[in-house]
Parts: C-alpha cells; sequence; structure tokens
C-alpha cells in the first residue's frame, strides 16, 4: 500500500475500521511514545509528575463530566441552530464526499462512551484511587411503618395497604 493510499484510508477513516483508538495506554508507552517524552517515561519522576497532572485533571477540566458537557453543549448548538443539517446537505450534494457524520446524536454517545473507558484505563494505568470499593444501594434498617401516602406510622393498620422496611405490605 502506497502512501497514497494509506493517506485517502485516513482521510475516509478507514485506516482503523472507522472505530476509536483502543490502544492501552501501557501500551504507548511501551512502544516508546514520542520522542522527547519517550526518553522521559523511563524516569520515576516524570511518572510521578505525569500522575499528579493526571489526578488533578481528572477532577476539573477532563473528567468525564466536563468533558461530556463540553460535547453536548457543542453537539446541542450545531443540532439547534441548524448547521450540522445545512453541513450533512452539502456534502451529499458534492460528487467527491470526505468522511463526515451524519447522526452527530450518535456519534457524541460514541465519543462519551469511548472516552469513559479511556479515562478509567488511565486511572487503572496509573493506580488512582477513587475511594469507592463498590456500587450498591446502602442497605438501611428502617423499621418504620408508613401508610402507602407516605405517612409515618405509630402501628400496623388492621386492614390495608401499609410500607414497612421498604416493603409494600398488605392485611
Amino acid at each position: 500500500m502506497g502512501p497514497r493510499h494509506f493517506a485517502r484510508r485516513l482521510l475516509r477513516g478507514s485506516k482503523y475500521d472507522g472505530n476509536y483508538s483502543s490502544w492501552d495506554p501501557k501500551d504507548v508507552v511501551k512502544n516508546g511514545g514520542f520522542y522527547p517524552f519517550s526518553v522521559c517515561q523511563g524516569q520515576a519522576e516524570y511518572n510521578a509528575l505525569l500522575k499528579a497532572r493526571w489526578e488533578e485533571l481528572r477532577t476539573t477540566a477532563l473528567s468525564k463530566e466536563s468533558i461530556n458537557r463540553r460535547l453536548e453543549n457543542y453537539r446541542d448548538l450545531f443540532l439547534n441552530t441548524g448547521a450540522w443539517s445545512r453541513m450533512v446537505e452539502h456534502w451529499n450534494k458534492q460528487k467527491i464526499k470526505p468522511c463526515y457524520v451524519e447522526d452527530l446524536a450518535k456519534e457524541i454517545a460514541l465519543v462519551e462512551k469511548w472516552y469513559s473507558e479511556r479515562f478509567d484505563m488511565m486511572d487503572a494505568y496509573f493506580g488512582v484511587e477513587t475511594g469507592i470499593s463498590s456500587v450498591g444501594a446502602e442497605e438501611k434498617k428502617d423499621d418504620a411503618i408508613y401508610s402507602v401516602e407516605g405517612v409515618r406510622l405509630n402501628s400496623v393498620p388492621a386492614k390495608g395497604l401499609y410500607i414497612r422496611g421498604g416493603k409494600l405490605r398488605m392485611n
């Protein structure tokens, strides 16, 4: 495959079969990274600084919420103003079509999913402790009795529906 063919595939998005990169961060480092950073990646001090910077940015500008909010704001701007549909209409009329996305909402959802997965990979790579060991509902031992309307009762009603321990019951 010549350089021109490679460039055409890259521009059409088919170089990676239209998928976003799924390279693991450690594979990028293992394969040398980019000079001069490849030289730094073998140094503990550099890696400690890199980890510290990731720990700072993962809760601010690079947080999942921040990135998703930015992507969704631009998505809404493009869709609500009609700019995206005008762009799609324009490129559909052209004889030579570049690689472009017709369904912006679907594409943004894919990017958000990809970013979330990459974010988690970066946390794992740097060994970031989130303080969360498991996700689940906190169990409360509330033996209080409530009416179906949510009014707390002093005792179980003689007849009818009531709630006790978070479960609907009937007498």
